[in-house]
């Protein structure tokens, strides 16, 4: 029994089944790079950051009343951790766009344990810490 090829080409039905696999496999296409894209994140479409931490030594400066008070025991450099996404990180490292301050107005004479606080000049605000919160703050000033 020989099969007529010239017959399928007639044939309706050959083409609705042959455009159904197309469609399928045009479907199967199209949504294959977005399930591999997914797939390769691991994370359903959402961002990845690369997230790091850097610690950097920054100048300490006072707000005191030096005409009155001679100040002396602060380290005159603190460390700074600054931890978040590498590309802020990056840039708040390189432009240094913060300050630290240890705050000694309305303390009298003697020894006192302050705490640091950051100051952002501009940009993005990351949150850091500083270690070495001691500064002594001792004595009036003597011309």
């Amino acid at each position: 029994m020989k099969f007529n090829f010239s017959k399928l080409w007639d044939s309706k039905w050959f083409y609705r089944i042959l455009a159904l696999v197309l469609a399928i496999a045009l479907f199967g296409y199209v949504n294959a790079e977005q399930i591999n894209r997914t797939q390769s994140n691991g994370n359903n479409g959402s961002a990845v950051t690369a997230t790091t931490k850097r610690t950097l030594r920054v100048p300490l400066e006072l707000k005191a009343d030096t005409d009155k008070y001679f100040i002396t025991g602060y380290p005159q450099h603190v460390s700074v951790d600054l931890e978040g996404s590498a590309s802020l990180v990056t840039v708040t490292a390189n432009t240094l766009n913060f300050r630290v301050i240890a705050d000694l107005t309305g303390l009298g004479v003697g020894t006192h344990t302050v705490k640091l606080k950051e100051q952002a000049e501009q940009g993005p605000d990351l949150r850091h810490q500083a270690r070495d919160h001691q500064g002594d703050h001792s004595g009036p000033a003597h011309a």
